[in-house]
């Protein structure tokens, strides 16, 4: 695969992992909106905990860099700041989903407020039990960590 074709990879799954804690924060669920006719419905609308704000400075800005990068054409000059970036958000996700799996390990860790509306230890399902919002962050920062060392790599040879 060629640079551009990794940073397209990493702008995709940005975007949707954006386009999606968006809607799931304003709207909650697609599938129950749709059931219902009414795709702009906020009653029912999911406040983002203070560890999913952690988050979201992290998967957000992986929008705006790796559209930079694709419109410039500079992928190895934007490969190391979406590394960080990837890397701080997957910290923060892994540990969310273990507050949300696992509330009694993690429980007393001091980084969520406990009297906050939104609690960091309810999961979020999108599918299945297991599959929350938290889990889908995971998965997408581990793809952009791949993308960007095969991107590093590449520079290497």
């Amino acid at each position: 695969m060629t640079n551009k074709q990794l940073f397209q990879i990493i702008f995709i799954i940005s975007l949707l992992g954006t386009l999606w804690s968006l809607y799931y924060g304003y709207f909650w669920d697609f599938f129950v909106n749709i059931a219902s006719w009414d795709l702009r419905n906020r009653a029912n609308a999911i406040l983002p905990c203070d560890m999913c704000h952690y988050i979201r400075v992290a998967q957000y800005p992986l929008l705006f860099i790796s559209w930079i990068a694709l419109i410039y054409k500079q992928f190895h000059a934007h490969a190391k700041s979406i590394l960080v970036m990837s890397i701080l958000g997957l910290f923060f996700s892994t540990y969310k989903y273990l507050m949300e799996m696992w509330v009694v390990i993690v429980s007393d860790s001091g980084i969520c407020n406990p009297n906050s509306p939104a609690s960091c230890w309810s999961a979020v399902e999108v599918f299945w039990p297991y599959i929350t919002l938290a889990s889908l962050w995971i998965i997408s920062f581990i793809v952009c960590i791949w993308c960007v060392f095969l991107i590093l790599k590449d520079r290497k040879q």
